[in-house]
């Protein structure tokens, strides 16, 4: 079997609903030094895999906005499932002779990262959200993805399908909810998002209530395309990891 149709047996022997290929020679966004070229010079392609996010909802306490405890501990196991299919496609991609590697994305920190949102762009899975995040048509924003760089040359999504789709286009209940305003609705969702701002602000919610605390995704909890798209009107797949 060749590799192409192994990975697509595999991604449907998984029931993964998220899964898009990027030519990584694309990737005109990238921050400095963490185009996949930089990074991983013999790369090809960018495999994106993701899994919606599961219930109970994303509340956030409006006075120290904190979000639930309940909401992150049910998506452990989502996490821990995103880890399992990357270590299956790697071996898959390593028994075809080809490599892969993965690198963090987002973190509460000030240094710069691979960009998982221009990641899922890049690979057909959604467009740019105003609240540093990617939409999908089907899940909203109530997914999270892994990636891997690979210099496997495998056909890549097309996202042709994606035009039209603009979900923030009417919207910013994101940009009147974030309490340190690090959204700014006058620019178009790609740019609009101040990244150093948020995590300033993050940053110092957790010094004060502790390093566990988990701040704040109020954004995150008010938008439209998130647990009232995904899970609140009866969307199964998503209920399920």
């Amino acid at each position: 079997m060749e590799l192409t149709a192994a990975l697509e047996s595999l991604i449907a022997q998984e029931g993964v609903p998220l899964f898009g290929v990027a030519d990584n020679a694309g990737f005109q966004h990238a921050l400095p030094d963490w185009h996949p070229r930089h990074l991983v010079p013999m790369a090809k392609r960018a495999l994106v895999f993701g899994r919606p996010f599961v219930g109970p909802k994303l509340v956030v306490e409006d006075k120290m906005n904190l979000s639930n405890e309940s909401y992150w501990k049910a998506n452990e196991a989502v996490l821990g499932e995103i880890s399992r299919l990357r270590s299956r496609i790697m071996d898959l991609l390593d028994s075809f002779g080809f490599a892969a590697c993965n690198f963090g994305g987002f973190g509460s920190d000030f240094g710069p990262a691979f960009s998982y949102r221009l990641a899922q762009y890049e690979a057909g899975l959604g467009v740019y959200g105003r609240f540093g995040v990617c939409i999908n048509p089907a899940f909203g924003c109530y997914y999270t993805v892994g990636v891997l760089l690979t210099d496997a040359v495998i056909p890549v999504t097309d996202r042709t399908q994606l035009e039209g789709f603009q979900p923030c286009s009417r919207c910013s209940l994101c940009a009147d909810a974030c309490p340190p305003k690090a959204i700014d609705p006058s620019k178009e969702p790609e740019i609009g998002y101040d990244r150093d701002k948020c995590i300033r602000y993050i940053r110092a919610l957790k010094k004060k209530h502790g390093i566990e605390a988990k701040a704040c995704s109020r954004c995150f909890s008010v938008c439209p395309w998130g647990y009232d798209k995904v899970l609140g009107k009866g969307n199964d797949s998503a209920a399920q990891v």
